[in-house]
C-alpha cells in the first residue's frame, strides 16, 4: 500500500505524547505537528485508531488534512479525511472489474456454427 498525505495537529504532540500517537499506528513528524498513518498498519485499523485519537484529543487539539492509500495490486484508491473533528473514508477509486465478454469465439464453436449456417 502506497501513502501520501498528512494530517496536521494543533497543539503538536510533544514528549510521550508522540510514543502514544506512534503506538497508535501512527508516526508522527519530529515536531510533531503532522502524523501519518505507519505502513505495517492496515488502513481500517489507522482510521479505527485515527477516530480514536480525534474523540480523546476533542476540545484540546484541532485535527486537519488527507491521508491518500493506494493499493498498486487492485488499483484502489482510499481518502482519509479529517477536519472539525470528523473522521472519514471514502473510496475514490475502485479496483476495476472485469467482465464477461459476450463475444462468442469462433474457433471453439465451429461444428456448431457450421451445422445453424447449412
Amino acid at each position: 500500500m502506497e501513502l501520501a498525505g498528512s494530517i496536521k495537529v494543533d497543539p503538536p504532540f510533544v514528549g510521550m505524547e508522540q510514543e502514544e500517537v506512534f503506538g497508535a499506528g501512527w508516526s508522527p513528524s519530529g515536531d510533531g505537528r503532522d502524523i501519518r498513518p505507519r505502513e505495517e498498519v492496515s488502513l481500517a485499523a489507522a482510521v479505527r485508531t485515527l477516530r480514536e485519537l480525534v474523540a480523546a484529543d476533542e476540545g484540546r487539539r484541532v485535527y486537519d488534512g488527507v491521508v491518500a492509500a493506494y493499493d498498486p495490486e487492485t488499483r484502489g484508491l482510499v481518502v482519509v479525511t479529517v477536519r472539525d473533528g470528523r473522521v472519514s473514508r471514502r473510496t475514490v477509486r475502485r479496483p476495476p472489474v472485469r467482465e464477461r465478454s459476450n463475444v462468442i469465439h469462433l474457433a471453439s464453436h465451429r461444428r456448431w456454427i457450421s451445422r445453424a449456417i447449412s
